[in-house]
């Protein structure tokens, strides 16, 4: 029998959010006799604090500078990106790329 290799950290990131998930936000906590769950749902809608995807983007994606050319073109990890938006043709832009989405990178104008 082919042993398996170690999991890979997409899937220890899959298992640990579904540990979270099934578990943790669920089970009865001694201190305060609620779930972590009820806690939050307990609180109006105004309270709660949910992260935007550009704020995560802004904080987690590296993040690197580049001129966009007088023809709309970016190079970044020797790869060319093409630029839309014609007010940024030759302006340097900061660019931001999930590691996982490479051919679409975030464009903020610096």
């Amino acid at each position: 029998m082919a042993k398996e290799g170690p999991p890979t950290v997409e899937q220890l990131n899959e298992h640990m959010g579904a540990l979270i998930r099934q578990e943790y936000h669920v089970r009865i906590h001694r201190a305060t006799g609620e779930s972590p769950e009820e806690q939050f749902f307990a609180y109006p809608d105004r309270y709660r604090r949910f992260v935007s995807q550009n704020t995560l983007m802004m904080t987690f994606f590296p993040c690197t500078k580049s001129k966009v050319s007088k023809t709309g073109i970016i190079r970044t990890n020797k790869l060319e990106n093409l630029v839309t938006h014609p007010q940024l043709f030759g302006k340097w832009v900061e660019v931001r790329s999930d590691c996982n989405d490479i051919p679409c990178p975030r464009l903020v104008p610096g």
